[in-house]
């Protein structure tokens, strides 16, 4: 799932906050002159990066968690730490 994506989920379950907005390329390249993070980002334009958990799933038997629920809980999980 893209960064998108998951905001989206995110802001599905009522979560405020997320954006689902892509900044362009050209902005990050700008950026970049002034913010070191920015910079660091640089080599990340444009990529994509798949995961395969097969070998694992087949190997243990597995049956993992799905990603959106992952996602949700992992939030839920944050928010209550944040109320503390």
């Amino acid at each position: 799932m893209s960064f998108a994506e998951v905001a989206q989920l995110l802001l599905n379950e009522g979560y405020k906050g997320p954006s689902t907005k892509k900044a362009p390329n050209f902005l990050f390249k700008f950026l970049s002159l002034f913010d070191r993070e920015a910079k660091g980002m640089l080599a990340l334009l444009g990529i994509k990066i798949t995961a395969d958990n097969s070998s694992t799933i087949k190997t243990f038997k597995w049956r993992p968690m799905p990603f959106e629920k992952t996602v949700v809980e992992t939030a839920n999980a944050i928010k209550l730490i944040q109320t503390k």
